[in-house]
């Protein structure tokens, strides 16, 4: 798709490995931000850790939701994941 857009598209365009789209996400980024850093804020503070906690390097994961962390990031999708892992 790239190279049939060449000459049609600039490249700056055409080649752009992001793939967000600023109109739809604009608002959506900073809500994933604050939830995220909500979940991580919630995490901290249970009593019991989730069941499957122990694969993952709690500490790191807790530190990556933190609010200075998500600061200006639009990537989510490994700390996700490793949301859905932990299922609770």
């Amino acid at each position: 798709m790239r190279t049939a857009m060449e000459g049609v598209l600039p490249n700056e365009v055409a080649w752009n490995p992001d793939k967000t789209d600023p109109a739809r996400s604009v608002n959506a980024i900073p809500l994933m931000r604050s939830a995220i850093a909500e979940v991580g804020r919630e995490l901290a503070v249970r009593p019991t850790a989730p069941s499957r906690a122990a694969y993952l390097e709690m500490p790191r994961l807790l530190a990556d939701l933190s609010p200075d962390a998500l600061g200006g990031t639009r990537k989510f999708g490994k700390r996700l994941h490793a949301l859905q892992f932990l299922d609770f």
